[in-house]
C-alpha cells in the first residue's frame, strides 16, 4: 500500500501587542512576543485528531470534514466538526472539547518531530478553512506598570 504523506503548513506571522502593551524579559527590559502557528487543512485533521497518541474523548466518523464551528456547551468550549461520506452520502457532526483537539494536535506535530515552542498561550482558532494552533510566547505587562521612556 502506498505510504499517504500528511504536510502541515508553518506559517509564522508577525502580530503587535495591544496598544499599552509590552513584553517584560526576566532581566526586566522589553522585547517583542513571539507568535506561531501551525496550520492543518481539513483534510489533515482526521488523521491527527484519530490517530495521534493523545486520548480524545470523541473520535471522527468517517466522512471528509466540511466545516468545524466552535461552540459553547455547558459552558466549555468545543469545536463541532460536520462531515460528510460520500459513499453513504450520510453527514454527521462530533463534538469535541478545546482541550482535547488542543491535545491532539499537540501529539500530532510531537509524534512527526515538528519543534513546539515552550509558549504560555496555546489556542486553537478556525481560521480560512483550516484549524491552526497558535502559540504566544512571553508574558505581557501593561504600559501602566512600566516606566515612559
Amino acid at each position: 500500500a502506498p505510504s499517504r504523506k500528511t504536510t502541515l503548513r508553518l506559517r509564522p506571522i508577525r502580530t503587535t501587542l495591544p496598544a499599552g502593551t509590552r513584553l517584560i524579559a526576566t532581566d526586566g527590559e522589553t522585547m517583542p512576543r513571539e507568535f506561531r502557528r501551525i496550520t492543518f487543512s481539513y483534510e489533515e485533521l482526521p488523521e491527527a485528531l484519530n490517530s495521534c497518541g493523545a486520548k480524545v474523548s470523541k473520535k471522527l466518523s468517517k466522512g471528509s470534514i466540511t466545516s468545524v464551528i466552535s461552540k459553547m456547551i455547558d459552558g466549555s468550549f468545543f469545536y463541532s466538526f460536520q462531515l460528510f461520506d460520500a459513499p453513504s452520502a450520510k453527514e454527521s457532526h462530533v463534538d469535541i472539547p478545546e482541550h482535547d483537539v488542543t491535545k491532539a494536535l499537540i501529539s500530532y506535530c510531537l509524534e512527526r518531530g515538528i519543534p513546539l515552542p515552550r509558549a504560555l498561550n496555546k489556542t486553537v482558532r478556525n481560521v480560512n478553512q483550516d484549524l491552526c494552533l497558535d502559540f504566544l510566547v512571553g508574558e505581557a505587562e501593561t504600559r501602566d506598570n512600566l516606566s515612559n521612556d
